[in-house]
């Protein structure tokens, strides 16, 4: 059987794993924890890499996958309504504040 190439190898551990879709998360997780590793890390630590990648691409490429696994697991946006058609949380009421248990107090008998 042929060797997987680095696509088939990734998907089959996070499709067939023991711990079913945890290994996804945890997947998704150390790769955007050493994306930003490298994104931030100080020039002359890539010294060490004698020439097999150039600094400046390696980096690169590791903010543009940093990049894309922030969006892709920033929480939705919330709309007028908050996510799923939940009512979103008044911005200027404080929970505590008792505000909004006088309001709710206005309408009983």
């Amino acid at each position: 059987m042929a060797q997987k190439n680095n696509v088939e190898f990734i998907t089959e551990m996070m499709m067939h794993s023991h711990f079913g879709p945890l290994a996804q998360v945890f997947v998704m997780d150390a790769l955007g924890k050493f994306a930003h590793i490298v994104a931030d890390a100080p020039r002359e630590s890539f010294d060490r890499m004698h020439g097999f990648v150039c600094p400046e691409a390696w980096q690169g490429v590791a903010r543009e996958i940093a990049t894309k696994i922030d969006l892709h697991l920033e929480p939705p946006a919330m709309t007028a309504t908050g996510p799923a058609g939940f009512l979103e949380h008044d911005a200027g009421n404080e929970l505590g504040s008792g505000e909004e248990d006088d309001r709710q107090n206005e309408h009983r008998p």
